[in-house]
């Protein structure tokens, strides 16, 4: 077997982040526990990325892809917070919401929408959003201490009140910014969503700009993880829907940073790792419904990555 790890590229609004991996990164095949785990990989831009590993048989007649779920990117001075009561700002989008859970794509609608709001918007979001069924409703907090905080959430509220059809297959319909509601602009028929993509004029600089961390990424319904600790923050409730999130306690240390993909590929039942159950804690309407890619269905793992 052998095993390629990228980025998924296909988002509608997406960050500029570069995939690190370095001598250390490691993909671990464990055929006796059904596991495959990809460890010590870094990206580079803050934002939402989802991670996609491609396994191929040595005699290339089988390759079978996995995608993660949504994973979100911090600066290292940013704190993202656990919303703990009813949230001050949330969006109402017209559209079908189990249609994005049977096609498995609620985790591509997931990172788009956080990328729309944090990386097209610049909304200083201080949680991850939560998706819910209601047409399709998205909660969140922003942090509105800081003036300059207050000044972007004023005009990057009034551009997504004005941006109607900003993700695909959705209209936007009611829209709550830190408890001020903003009046939505009508959709137009001839509206378009257009791609988004933020440009980075140092994208090459790697070294020095690794501001979050993907640890280990587990990609199988038996999801491992290895040699790091995890707490687990207080559940809340938002319409009697919600997630779990699990920070990591440690952070890998990346050494030097290497592009050439130098990935090391391990079959072993014997590696080091804390198990983390594939079990969903959610109902069918959790926020982190797996990607299918092929109809191959890739693992809950209810997680958040931070730095």
């Amino acid at each position: 077997w052998s095993a390629a790890v990228s980025l998924y590229g296909s988002l509608q609004h997406q960050s500029n982040g570069i995939l690190i991996q370095n001598l250390s990164s490691t993909v671990i095949i464990n055929p006796q526990s059904g596991t495959i785990t990809a460890t010590n990989l870094a990206i580079s831009e803050v934002g939402a990325y989802i991670i996609k590993l491609d396994i191929t048989t040595s005699n290339n007649q089988y390759s079978i892809p996995f995608t993660s779920n949504c994973i979100i990117v911090k600066e290292n001075s940013t704190t993202l917070n656990a919303i703990t009561s009813s949230p001050s700002s949330n969006i109402t989008y017209q559209g079908d919401y189990d249609k994005f859970v049977t096609a498995g794509t609620l985790e591509t609608l997931h990172c788009t929408i956080y990328n729309y709001l944090t990386v097209v918007k610049k909304l200083p979001l201080n949680t991850n959003i939560i998706l819910a069924k209601g047409s399709v409703n998205v909660y969140y907090e922003m942090d509105t201490g800081a003036s300059a905080n207050r000044s972007q959430i004023s005009s990057g509220c009034s551009e997504l009140a004005s941006d109607p059809n900003g993700i695909n297959d959705l209209v936007l319909s009611n829209l709550t910014c830190a408890g001020t509601q903003y009046t939505v602009k009508s959709s137009s028929i001839s509206s378009s969503s257009s791609s988004s993509s933020i440009t980075a004029s140092n994208a090459g600089l790697i070294a020095g700009v690794v501001v979050g961390v993907c640890a280990a990424l587990a990609l199988l319904a038996a999801a491992t993880y290895s040699a790091y600790k995890y707490k687990k923050l207080p559940s809340s409730k938002v319409a009697g829907q919600f997630n779990e999130l699990y920070e990591p306690l440690e952070r890998p240390q990346l050494g030097n940073a290497a592009t050439t993909n130098p990935s090391n590929i391990a079959n072993s039942s014997s590696q080091q790792t804390r198990p983390l159950s594939g079990q969903s804690h959610f109902n069918d309407q959790r926020v982190h419904t797996p990607v299918q890619d092929g109809g191959i269905v890739t693992p809950k793992c209810e997680l958040i990555d931070f730095p």
